[in-house]
């Protein structure tokens, strides 16, 4: 297409100005074989390859622009620039955004989500763990699916299924703006979307348990039965506080129970008898036969979370009190030789330092297993007072006696 004769008005005052040589070029009208053409009038600027049709701009503009992006090399770039730049910046965009979420998703192994837990399985209410073989990605997250079916579900609406919070612990987050570990396994719905919690930062309701331990060595036997809450500690939570009620029920029989208060076994009383000697002059031991003391205690809980399914921890009870039925016995007493008094539990339980407490106190040196979302095996040792009272004292004034026994323990809980 040829360039339209423009008259000879129309071409003053339309100045090509070039970066060299700093001054307006003019441009006059030549005809050759390929149709008419606006050149320089003064032709050494540009060669003849230089000219070329271009039959998408119309008019001597259009020419002179062409002319400009076939010739100037900052030009086209500039112009190449401008029509990519919005492309770039969407890519960049893009790219921004994942790096974020990346960065404050929560990824237990990097960039695998939940754990390699399958989102879409939640909606069914059960959390069932993903398989390498059903896999997809997305924005730069990896998630991983029990079955086909569920890959394919998730493809379709990805959005729907993404893990609230990022990820991590919802209750946490929506209380305390709080990034918590959340387990996979422990999850709810709400408003249409599942959310993942830890057990160390979830209300009340969620973070219970219940425990049943059985411990004994020879002829001595104790069965505890006990509820607990643990508060998560920490940035991360893994260790906990918390408090619990328990219920101890010892049987023995034929054993010793030796001289219990402070004052006499150590000569002294307060925190200094965990560092005294005992002056066995001072120690009477009480044979009982058959004993059986029931005692309700509140307890304190520490516990360090080293994965969702695996802790370990301590506890103690703490005050309470004690029942049972009376036992015979007899006593070796230094001062008395031997008689034989009926004893019985003693009342009232206290935890204070060594031989300065009273009553019947147990105690737990453990290791929790979780083996499913809501049952665990539980292990460990238990060091328990058990004490009785006699109804008639001895010649130091004493009618308090004492058995300690460390005993292997194991036991179930239950996460309410």
């Amino acid at each position: 297409m040829g360039v339209p004769d423009f008259p000879a008005p129309f071409l003053a005052g339309i100045p090509f100005v070039k970066k060299t040589p700093k001054r307006a070029v003019w441009f006059r009208k030549i005809k050759n074989e390929a149709g008419i053409r606006w050149l320089p009038s003064r032709e050494n600027h540009f060669k003849k390859r230089d000219i070329v049709a271009c039959p998408t701009f119309q008019g001597m503009r259009g020419t002179v622009l062409c002319h400009i992006f076939f010739t100037n090399m900052t030009f086209r770039l500039f112009l190449l620039a401008c029509l990519f730049a919005p492309l770039l910046s969407q890519a960049r965009t893009n790219s921004n955004e994942n790096a974020l979420l990346l960065k404050h998703f929560w990824l237990d192994k990097a960039p695998l989500a939940i754990q390699g837990y399958d989102p879409v399985s939640h909606y069914s209410g059960k959390a069932l763990k993903g398989s390498n073989k059903f896999r997809t990605a997305y924005k730069g997250i990896e998630y991983h699916f029990a079955n086909a079916k569920n890959l394919e579900t998730f493809q379709k609406n990805p959005a729907g299924y993404e893990p609230t919070y990022g990820g991590w612990c919802a209750y946490a987050m929506g209380a305390r703006s709080e990034k918590v570990e959340p387990d996979p396994k422990n999850f709810k719905r709400a408003n249409g979307y599942t959310q993942s919690d830890s057990t160390a930062s979830t209300p009340l309701r969620w973070n219970q348990m219940a425990e049943l331990t059985v411990s004994g060595n020879g002829n001595q036997f104790t069965g505890a039965a006990s509820w607990l809450h643990l508060y998560g500690v920490g940035k991360a939570r893994k260790f906990r506080i918390g408090y619990g009620v328990r219920f101890n029920s010892y049987f023995s029989k034929d054993q010793e129970f030796i001289t219990a208060p402070a004052k006499l076994t150590s000569k002294q009383e307060g925190p200094q008898v965990l560092f005294s000697e005992t002056f066995e002059e001072n120690l009477d031991t009480l044979k009982a036969g058959s004993v059986n003391v029931n005692s309700l205690n509140a307890a304190i809980y520490l516990q360090y979370d080293f994965s969702p399914k695996f802790q370990i921890g301590f506890n103690i009870d703490a005050i309470g009190f004690s029942f049972g039925k009376k036992s015979s016995g007899t006593i070796q007493s230094s001062g008395y030789g031997n008689f034989a008094p009926s004893a019985k539990p003693y009342p009232f339980n206290l935890l204070l330092v060594s031989e300065n407490d009273l009553g019947s106190l147990n105690s737990e040196l453990y290791a929790r297993y979780f083996f499913s979302p809501k049952w665990a095996v539980k292990a460990g040792a238990s060091f328990l007072f058990s004490e009785l009272q006699t109804e008639r004292k001895d010649i130091l004034n004493n009618d308090r006696y004492r058995n300690k026994s460390l005993t292997f323990m194991v036991g179930i809980a239950y996460k309410l």
